[in-house]
């Protein structure tokens, strides 16, 4: 995506907002990305005006919006503390009820409330209705034909004001227990130790140590044996973590890690007692913990579901890619389990989880899991699905005119986008059809 010819300054030169009252846009704020930013800077406008903030500065601007964070609970969409702007010589409370007094409502803000040293503001309720529609509407199928679409993988992840996107760092911690090719290396090793003794082991265990020390002086041969059994493991990594919907743009592993790192793990795992010290060797028991291969876990995930939609053999036979259906619901079962903390739990439940994103526009929202009310992405998740849900129920399509009949159509969309992009920043599939 290319930066726009003329970058927006103001909210005249967005589309959008054009017919709304006249906000400049700030260094930091893009609200043909987020409509909320165009709220922060109806309240940061006004109230440097108010307080005599200096704005000479384009950056003067974007000091006050980053003030201007989300409201406390029940007290309104928009806080800020006034303590923040430390003007010299002036009682804080009495600076949030000039800001009180002064504030003038507008298309974006409602009147404001001094509590204290805050100062609480209500975003007007039909200005954020109609420009939060607008964007759930038009956001998640930007450039879907070029980029692949899908909320968080498009244009809508690029700032239009510079053409850069945003980064956000992931660490997925490495899974190498859990590669059937470490069992299988387990495998060897249980063996040698179990069928060489006395003599043999020991000539075997000096030749171990040779060939190692030769890997850790960069022998050509014993380094590209490393790599070709590192090469076929990061093959497994990509292929498993493909499942899960995870591209990962470094792959790394414990060979780039440093002795001096290493040895603070070693003291960290025999201070927490998760090791325990054999001879010069330090032993993790993992047995205690049931871990099982990832491989395993989502092949288990997966033929279970595969089972529950065989019981229905209508549905079953109208289903594409049954197989790849099943795989979609057991692993995204398996992620939200992971997501609130979870350590055992049946796949019994989740069969209903991922919503029907495009099927007729009618969108089965049933989810029959995790009652369990606490903040967690997923529980937001939840509780939207919930909210979707109810509003729908009382929603008919069947004997409107057509001007009422096309609202509730995209009132139904809207909320089939909201809750599929929910899904995909949870790194779940929404699914077409179940």
């Amino acid at each position: 995506m290319s930066v726009p010819d003329k970058i927006p300054k103001s909210t005249s030169d967005v589309h959008l907002l054009a017919s709304l009252t006249l906000l400049p846009i700030p260094i930091g704020a893009e609200p043909p990305r987020n409509i909320l930013d165009a709220f922060g800077s109806a309240v940061a406008v006004q109230v440097a005006e108010i307080l005599g903030l200096p704005l000479s500065d384009p950056n003067d601007l974007e000091r006050i919006l980053n003030g201007a964070k989300s409201g406390k609970k029940e007290g309104g969409d928009l806080t800020i503390a006034v303590t923040r702007f430390r003007i010299k010589g002036s009682d804080p409370k009495q600076l949030a009820q000039k800001i009180r007094d002064e504030f003038r409502i507008n298309h974006w803000i409602q009147p404001a409330k001094a509590e204290g040293l805050l100062v609480n503001f209500e975003m007007d309720s039909q200005t954020l209705c109609r420009t939060v529609s607008h964007q759930v509407n038009e956001l998640p199928h930007l450039s879907a034909k070029e980029i692949g679409g899908g909320c968080g993988i498009n244009s809508s992840g690029i700032n239009p004001l510079t053409g850069k996107k945003k980064k956000v760092v992931l660490e997925f911690s490495s899974p190498n227990i859990a590669k059937k090719i470490m069992q299988h290396l387990l495998d060897v090793y249980t063996k040698i130790n179990k069928d060489m003794e006395g003599e043999e082991k020991a000539i075997l265990g000096q030749k171990a140590h040779d060939f190692y020390k030769l890997m850790e002086e960069g022998d050509p041969t014993a380094v590209a044996l490393w790599e070709r059994f590192r090469d076929y493991s990061i093959k497994q990594y990509k292929k498993d973590y493909a499942r899960l919907h995870i591209k990962l743009d470094v792959y790394s592993g414990q060979s780039q890690v440093s002795h001096e790192s290493m040895n603070v793990a070693f003291k960290l795992l025999k201070q927490k007692g998760i090791a325990i010290e054999d001879h010069v060797t330090l032993i993790c028991d993992l047995n205690a913990y049931k871990l099982v291969h990832l491989e395993d876990m989502m092949n288990e995930d997966r033929n279970t579901m595969h089972s529950q939609i065989k019981t229905n053999v209508d549905k079953y036979n109208e289903i594409p890619d049954p197989l790849k259906t099943a795989d979609e619901v057991g692993i995204s079962g398996n992620k939200i389990q992971d997501m609130v903390g979870l350590t055992v739990m049946s796949t019994n439940g989740i069969e209903y989880f991922p919503s029907r994103e495009t099927q007729d526009h009618t969108y089965n929202m049933r989810i029959t899991i995790l009652e369990i009310r606490t903040i967690f992405d997923c529980i937001i998740l939840l509780e939207v699905n919930s909210c979707c849900y109810f509003r729908l129920g009382n929603v008919d399509l069947k004997g409107q005119d057509q001007q009422t009949a096309l609202a509730r159509l995209w009132l139904y969309r809207s909320c089939g986008d909201i809750l599929a992009n929910a899904m995909k920043l949870l790194t779940l599939d929404p699914l077409d059809r179940m």
